[in-house]
Formats: structure tokens, sequence, C-alpha cells
């Protein structure tokens, strides 16, 4: 019995070791997909999508605002 635990437990730790692996793999992907020049573009598009995005919350907030008072 002890043995067949053991045994589950390596086959566990092997599966995490190569989903690991496999993760690292994955990043490593696309870090080397980010250039000096995509990260540039990137950083535009996020300050446009920040931009953007402060204006939704900004909007959300004078609802919540305004139902609150309805609400009294």
């Amino acid at each position: 019995m002890a043995a067949s635990s053991s045994n589950a437990e390596g086959t566990q730790l092997e599966d995490m070791e190569e989903e690991d692996a496999g993760i690292k793999e994955e990043m490593a992907d696309e870090e080397e997909g980010m250039g000096v020049e995509s990260s540039d573009d990137e950083e535009d598009d996020l300050s446009e999508d920040d931009k953007e995005n402060e204006a939704e919350i900004q909007r959300l907030e004078e609802q919540c605002t305004l139902f609150d008072s309805c609400l009294g």
C-alpha cells in the first residue's frame, strides 16, 4: 500500500514539474516576442485603454451616485 502511494506521489510530482516547465517555456516565448518597438506600441495602446477605462469608471461612479440619491 505504501509503495503505491509513493508511486502516485511521484507521478503527481512529475506532472507538476512538466506543467511548470511548460509554463516557463510559454513565458519565455512571450518575452521573446516583446521587442523594444512592440513595447513602445503597447505603451501607447495601454495609455489609450487607460483613458477609456478611466472615463468608463467615472461614468459608472456618476451613475452609482445618482442611483444612491434616488434610493435616498
